[in-house]
């Protein structure tokens, strides 16, 4: 896939490229806003906070620029070991960057998760783009603007020496789009003249498991809500093509019945252009994609939450399932045959191997 816009181009003629790390609590639109920025879905979105476990790459390509825009987990209070891994893997993920994107709910005030951000960015010197996300909405900005001048106030008086890092406000909906081609127009001006990290045809470097696992799990939490979303982890165990019998088969010519009479031949003088040598034949029927099987685990840590996954007589892990497949085959476009299969696995957040399969350490 490719994500070439032909709207924002840095104003030096060499390439430029760089990273941009999106930052900020959980739930705020983070993913939402990558998705949007790109024109493609890479990340996995639902309405239960800290859906993002992993952080996700997505690559934007226009002509002499190239953005990697870092979509990082959502900054919560931990209540539990998990949280606080990737609260501490979100923090992490600044370093390095050339623009941090600081994502706010603007249709809420300010909450502690987003003053702690703003303290942790308020520290390094790399350029903030605020963006008050969910310009849809009643929304407002001045609370946020008051925090952040709070921040610097404190530092200051504390050390006389302090200079605050260049910040720059856009309001911006993740929903809409509004807002989002002046955005992208100034975080290109930001990025330095360097060659491109990535192919310019790449969307995202995102492992194909991985990102399936996240489609699975968001439709889940669609389902879940608060019951459960974080009890739950999803492991892809296989993926290739699915057997034979589960792919659908090409269309059939239009032949005859075998027992039908042969048609009589027409005469020469009755050929017509279209049925002559000298014609061109018609273009060759399509061949039926092939579809993709995919084996997934899913992890729960007691055996009552086993039948919640369920559903009654099975019905939710089908309608997750179904509606999984239907989102797969939308992005991918490719058919998809997912197996589900739920496992109590005893404190799985606390086991290192199992959060590496997870691709939530060691990535």
């Amino acid at each position: 896939m490719n994500s070439s816009s032909p709207d924002s181009t840095p104003a030096a003629s060499a390439f430029h490229a760089g990273i941009v790390c999106i930052v900020g609590r959980a739930n705020t639109g983070k993913s939402s806003f990558l998705n949007a920025a790109l024109g493609e879905k890479v990340a996995a979105v639902s309405p239960v906070a800290q859906t993002t476990r992993r952080t996700t790459r997505g690559i934007y390509n226009a002509p002499s620029l190239q953005m990697v825009f870092l979509d990082t987990p959502g900054i919560r209070h931990a209540t539990h070991r998990l949280g606080a891994l990737l609260n501490r893997n979100a923090r992490a993920q600044v370093a390095g960057s050339d623009v941090v994107c600081l994502l706010l709910d603007a249709s809420l005030p300010p909450q502690d998760e987003d003053i702690g951000w703003m303290r942790k960015l308020a520290r390094d010197p790399i350029p903030v783009f605020a963006l008050l996300n969910k310009t849809d909405l009643p929304h407002r900005d001045a609370p946020y603007r008051a925090a952040w001048a709070a921040v610097v106030d404190d530092l200051r008086a504390r050390d006389a020496a302090y200079v605050p890092p260049p910040i720059d406000w856009f309001p911006v909906s993740a929903l809409t789009g509004e807002g989002l081609p002046e955005l992208l127009d100034a975080l290109s001006m930001r990025m330095p003249a360097a060659a491109p990290l990535f192919d310019p045809d790449v969307l995202t470097d995102d492992p194909l498991p991985f990102f399936i696992a996240d489609i699975i799990r968001a439709h889940f939490n669609e389902h879940l809500r608060k019951e459960l979303p974080h009890a739950i982890a999803i492991a892809v165990d296989a993926l290739g093509p699915a057997p034979a019998s589960d792919v659908p088969p090409p269309p059939a010519d239009d032949a005859p019945p075998a027992d039908a009479e042969a048609p009589t031949p027409a005469p020469p003088e009755a050929e017509s252009p279209e049925t002559s040598d000298n014609a061109p034949l018609p273009p060759p029927a399509p061949a039926a994609p092939s579809a993709l099987h995919v084996s997934a685990t899913i992890y729960v840590e007691k055996a009552t939450q086993r039948p919640i996954l369920l559903g009654h007589k099975g019905r939710l892990l089908r309608s997750v399932r179904i509606a999984s497949e239907r989102e797969l085959h939308d992005i991918l476009g490719t058919p998809c045959k997912l197996a589900l299969w739920i496992k109590v696995e005893p404190d799985w957040s606390k086991n290192y191997w199992i959060l590496k399969k997870l691709g939530y350490v060691g990535s």
